[in-house]
């Protein structure tokens, strides 16, 4: 398990650490000892983002990164939390009126 763990450094490799990492997981709830692995890291600063980056992202004010989409939020749209579409006893989606209330 460990060898394979280490000696993956292709960019499909995600897929054989989650399985001996599963492996691992299955062996500890079944009372087995498990070796240490050590897991090294590789920087990679185009995967990095600021806080204002990550606010942009969130606020619909950063460009669109997918070509022939437009930027920004749907025009017209509201942001309702599903569980306020919910009737707090029941648990069921409001009448239909409370609903349109809403929006």
């Amino acid at each position: 398990m460990g060898a394979r763990w280490r000696s993956t450094e292709m960019a499909g490799n995600a897929i054989l650490k989650a399985s001996a990492a599963s492996e691992a997981i299955k062996k500890i709830y079944q009372g087995q000892i498990v070796s240490p692995v050590t897991f090294k890291t590789k920087f990679q600063p185009h995967l990095v983002r600021t806080l204002d980056q990550i606010y942009a992202f969130y606020t619909g004010t950063a460009p669109e990164p997918r070509k022939g989409i437009r930027s920004g939020h749907i025009p017209g749209s509201k942001c309702v939390p599903f569980p306020q579409m919910l009737d707090s006893s029941s648990h069921t989606l409001l009448p239909t009126e409370d609903a349109e209330e809403m929006i």
